[in-house]
């Protein structure tokens, strides 16, 4: 019953996800491609005093990335950089609370992908 109702509540995020659109006030745009099926997604972010205060996707994507990715964002607002740098993988599929197979992971994960790449590109770490 468990693995029912989070089954149905990623398909209602695939459905109708949430921050799935542009954000054209970004001061961050990154783009990542799952290779192995050609799914496509941009991350925009907005970041004031090391605060998420803005963040969205976009993109041509399998169900289950769009569900990651509306999850993914949902648990990133308001977080402090600080606290994204630590996220895992595990993050995402703690997050997620199904068990995902081996060959669905890169879609799961491509968010993640994104999230670490707006990381190094726009808000690396100061030495």
């Amino acid at each position: 019953m468990i693995s029912n109702m989070y089954s149905e509540y990623l398909l209602e995020h695939a459905r109708a996800p949430q921050n799935k659109m542009v954000l054209r006030t970004c001061i961050c745009h990154v783009a990542v491609i799952n290779e192995g099926c050609a799914d496509t997604l941009e991350l925009y972010l907005n970041v004031n005093e090391n605060i998420i205060t803005g963040i969205s996707f976009e993109g041509t994507l399998c169900a289950l990335s769009t569900a990651a990715a509306s999850l993914f964002t949902e648990f990133l607002k308001s977080k402090s950089l600080d606290e994204v740098r630590v996220l895992t993988p595990e993050s995402v599929y703690t997050l997620l609370g199904v068990t995902i197979s081996e060959s669905r992971t890169r879609c799961v994960l491509l968010c993640y992908e994104a999230l670490q790449k707006s990381l190094s590109t726009c808000f690396p770490l100061q030495k």
